[in-house]
């Protein structure tokens, strides 16, 4: 009975640390230590960072009038994310994929402005699924065109300018930063 019991808090705490999620911080950079995932052999790829958007909300009526609180957050997932072996200490790879990070962070931001200056009624669900899928459209946009202009990295040039440009954003948009 003992040894069942042990088992069992075994995969309760492997299935809890599987869904870990690293929340963005100003002032926390990643490290390769976070990407903990199992790099994918058919990606040509050496490294990807799963990263993610969440929301939580509340609505209330009263006379006729809905008010929305919410929460936005962004989030990485160190247990999907991955770099491929000989790359672990490659600096320029590892900004690279801050860089994505910053971006979902940019959007989750863009998110808390949208839901914070709609006026919601009584299909507030259907709005806000709406506006966070909108988002994330255009969330993965960006970060297709960030890969194709930064060649994924290789284009030096073109990263220090995309670096610049999303910690412009990102201070521009500070008000709205994930809690």
């Amino acid at each position: 009975m003992c040894k069942v019991a042990l088992i069992f808090v075994l995969v309760v705490q492997f299935s809890i640390a599987q869904n870990v999620k690293k929340p963005w911080r100003v002032n926390e950079k990643l490290e390769w230590s976070d990407f903990r995932g199992g790099p994918d052999p058919d990606s040509p790829y050496s490294a990807s960072t799963y990263s993610g958007i969440s929301y939580r909300y509340t609505a209330k009526t009263a006379i006729k009038k809905v008010h929305v609180t919410f929460e936005v957050a962004c989030y990485f997932i160190p247990d999907k994310s991955w770099v491929k072996e000989g790359f672990e200490s490659d600096k320029k790879l590892l900004a690279h994929e801050q860089l994505h990070f910053d971006i979902t962070e940019l959007f989750a931001r863009k998110l808390h402005q949208k839901l914070k200056n709609t006026r919601f009624t009584k299909n507030h669900h259907k709005q806000i699924k709406t506006i966070y899928n909108t988002i994330l459209n255009k969330r993965k946009l960006m970060q297709e065109l960030y890969d194709a202009e930064t060649n994924h990295s290789d284009n030096e040039v073109l990263q220090k300018k995309w670096e610049i440009k999303i910690a412009k954003l990102l201070k521009k948009m500070n008000h709205f930063a994930s809690k």
